[in-house]
């Protein structure tokens, strides 16, 4: 079944957006604090070196997921535009700022299963809530190790100045299309199932 749904929220959406965005971060934030409390970015050590390595493990998750993504969306005629949210090209403008080539680099094979709307839409906040807590991030790079959005900082500095606007046009999105499915226990498992599958990779000794 197709779904094509506005990002201009129904009568109800706006409380409905609290409740469910409510719940993905009440639901998630177990897996999403035990991944970062396992990645260096804030560490006062956090090296050039480092940071690198961790951008090439951060393309070789989101390169096979974006072409997913894009995939599932263009099955399920879902409205959101994500080649314009694309995190990939961000990540490859700083590997090859630091001197890293992407073809060297493996993907996973291992990834959420996106074949359902509710599921899409559980991986698209996680993809998209990070944004959110890359300004913090973009933050540090800028004061430990001299990167910005021109030099090495692409990725985590997401949409820049428009990460609020971007956050909340995804939120009305979200929450617009959810109300139609009433399937919200489908997002909440899609979204824990990124963050299993991206912490696994990421943390792949």
């Amino acid at each position: 079944m197709a779904y094509s749904v506005p990002f201009k929220p129904t009568a109800g959406a706006p409380a409905a957006i609290s409740t469910l965005l409510k719940r993905l971060r009440d639901e998630t934030h177990g897996q999403h604090a035990a991944l970062e409390a396992q990645l260096p970015l804030l560490d006062e050590t956090l090296t050039r070196e480092v940071y690198g390595r961790l951008l090439g493990r951060f393309w070789g998750y989101y390169a096979p997921l974006e072409e997913l993504v894009l995939d599932s969306m263009h099955a399920l005629v879902l409205s959101l535009d994500y080649s314009t949210r694309l995190k990939t090209p961000l990540l490859e403008i700083d590997l090859k700022y630091l001197g890293l080539r992407t073809r060297e680099l493996p993907r996973c094979l291992v990834l959420p299963a996106l074949a359902e709307v509710p599921e899409l839409l559980g991986c698209l906040y996680v993809i998209e809530g990070s944004t959110l807590g890359g300004q913090v991030i973009t933050q540090r790079l800028a004061a430990h190790l001299a990167l910005n959005g021109d030099a090495g900082g692409a990725f985590f500095g997401g949409y820049g100045a428009a990460t609020g606007s971007h956050w909340r046009e995804f939120g009305s999105f979200l929450t617009a299309t959810a109300l139609v499915l009433d399937r919200d226990d489908a997002v909440v498992a899609g979204a824990n199932a990124t963050f299993r599958t991206l912490a696994d990779w990421l943390l792949e000794s």
